[in-house]
């Protein structure tokens, strides 16, 4: 009887050491997925804050062609996975709409590009 109670407390003690580290490990992580996703993103918005991010030009066909460069950079300290769509909209429906991904590991920058093509027939 007495050594099933010693099993039973070294039992409890092992488990209580596993969910402290389990513990300091969810911290860690959540801290960690935080600043990489507030470095990825306060990279982007400080990109923005320069030059305009947006260019146009009106094709020979008439369309109006609007493209976009927005620099991104994984400050971070995981692995980070980057998606932006662009969408003009008029009246509730989609007149033009673009999107880019990037794939960037810490320390990595790139640069999402989209390009949106307006019918000539949607500017009138």
């Amino acid at each position: 009887m007495l050594q099933r109670c010693y099993e039973l407390k070294s039992l409890v003690s092992a488990l209580k050491v596993l969910i402290a580290v389990m513990k300091v490990a969810l911290v860690l992580s959540i801290f960690l997925t935080g600043y990489t996703i507030f470095s990825v993103l306060g990279s982007s918005l400080s990109s923005l804050t320069g030059e305009s991010s947006f260019s146009s030009h009106i094709n020979p066909d008439g369309s109006l062609s609007v493209s976009s460069a927005l620099e991104v950079e994984n400050g971070g300290y995981l692995d980070s996975s980057v998606y932006l769509e662009i969408r003009i909209l008029l009246d509730g429906s989609v007149l033009a709409s673009g999107n880019d991904h990037l794939y960037l590991r810490p320390g990595e920058s790139g640069t999402l590009n989209i390009q949106l093509a307006i019918p000539e027939e949607d500017l009138s």
